[in-house]
């Protein structure tokens, strides 16, 4: 790896006109993971983000918007933001590691690593969030969470791009979620997780699970089995057996595939009490 710039702009402006210059720019965040562009060696420039005026969290008629450079531990449970959704922003922070690295882990650093496991991650998808971008050239322009998910694992999503904030709609401000996770421990990363949110009028009913396909698998339309509950586990199965399962040294895709309906009928339970 031959590095021939290091950058630290103030400004978006700059940050565009070195997307512009060169395609083998590597974006840095928050830090706590490794740059794909840099150990492939594709990236000579290293654009370091920090100073940039991203670290915001603000809520306008349109929903809230959480700046790209906005910590997870900036999210407490006393913080405005995190009364989002009942909580469920707060409480997906806590679960995105400890405190030291929620100090530095950013919001947009999660979504550019688009992790399959990562309880935030799950959160912003089943709350319907918008990425905020801009390109070297144009105006920002909005991108669902979810198209991102759906990109396969290897691809870079936001290649070529910067990634100014996330916006959650105010559709969603009021739901109520539920959470489940199984890992070998309560502090290790999930092999199996899913996030539930309901609208308090129950229409629009949604659970994300991570941790059982290559992305995040987003089971939505649910709100027609809440009027009989008893129908919900035979719907779920049916849905999972559908999917092609992952499987590796935690745990085999039928281990998963039973956890997936088990964690979803727990987490829906919680969101619809």
């Amino acid at each position: 790896m031959h590095l021939a710039e290091y950058h630290r702009p103030v400004d978006v402006m700059t940050v565009r006109r070195l997307l512009a210059r060169t395609p083998a720019v590597a974006l840095l965040a928050g830090g706590t993971t490794l740059v794909p562009e840099l150990m492939a060696g594709a990236a000579d420039t290293v654009v370091d983000l920090c100073d940039l005026p991203l670290a915001f969290a603000d809520i306008h008629p349109d929903g809230l918007h959480l700046g790209a450079l906005l910590t997870l531990a900036s999210l407490t449970p006393a913080s405005a933001a995190a009364s989002w959704a009942n909580g469920l922003l707060a409480r997906a922070a806590q679960a995105a590691g400890p405190i030291n690295r929620r100090n530095v882990a950013t919001v947009g650093g999660l979504v550019a690593r688009a992790d399959s496991t990562s309880i935030f991650w799950l959160a912003l998808l089943a709350l319907e969030a918008q990425a905020i971008v801009v390109a070297a050239d144009g105006p920002p322009r909005q991108v669902a969470l979810r198209t991102l998910a759906d990109m396969p694992a290897d691809a870079s999503a936001l290649s070529g791009h910067l990634l100014l904030e996330v916006l959650l709609p105010q559709r969603l401000a009021q739901a109520r979620y539920g959470l489940a996770t199984v890992a070998r421990t309560p502090r290790d990363e999930a092999i199996v997780a899913a996030v539930a949110v309901v609208t308090p009028t129950r229409t629009t009913v949604t659970v994300v699970l991570g941790g059982v396909t290559g992305q995040p698998l987003v089971l939505s339309g649910l709100q027609e089995f809440t009027p009989d509950p008893a129908r919900l586990p035979e719907a779920l199965a049916d849905l999972l057996a559908r999917q092609e399962m992952v499987s590796d040294f935690r745990g085999s895709a039928d281990y998963r595939r039973q956890m997936a309906g088990i964690l979803a009928r727990r987490a829906l339970s919680q969101a619809l009490v």
